[in-house]
C-alpha cells in the first residue's frame, strides 16, 4: 500500500468534482461536455478501483470494467450527436440540439 486511504479517496472525489462542476458551468461546446462526463465516470471507476484495492474484493475492480464499458458508449453516442451537430449547424455547439426531433 504505497497510498494511503484519505489520499486516494480525495483524488478520486476530486477528479469526480471537477467533472460534475464542468458539466454545471459547461455553456454550450458539445466536447468539453463530453470530456466532463468522461472525468466524472474515471473518477467514480478510481474510487471503486481504491475501495476493491482496500478491502481485497475485487467487485470493485469488475464494477470500473463496467464503468469504463458505460463510458466507452457514452463516447460514442456523443460522437454520433456531434456529427449530427455539426451536419444540421455546421458549428459543435449545444444550441442545434434544443431544435432536433426526437
Amino acid at each position: 500500500d504505497f497510498i494511503p486511504v484519505g489520499v486516494s479517496l480525495g483524488f478520486s472525489f476530486s477528479i469526480f468534482m471537477i467533472g460534475i462542476l464542468g458539466i454545471i458551468f459547461n455553456r454550450g461546446n458539445l466536447i468539453i461536455l463530453m470530456l466532463y462526463i468522461e472525468l466524472a465516470l474515471f473518477g467514480v471507476s478510481m474510487n471503486f478501483i481504491f475501495f476493491s484495492k482496500m478491502t481485497g474484493d475485487p467487485m470493485g475492480q469488475i464494477a470500473a470494467l463496467l464503468i469504463l464499458a458505460v463510458a466507452a458508449a457514452d463516447a460514442a453516442v456523443g460522437l454520433g450527436l456531434l456529427v449530427n451537430t455539426f451536419q444540421l449547424a455546421r458549428a459543435v455547439s449545444l444550441a442545434p440540439l434544443a431544435y432536433s426531433k426526437g
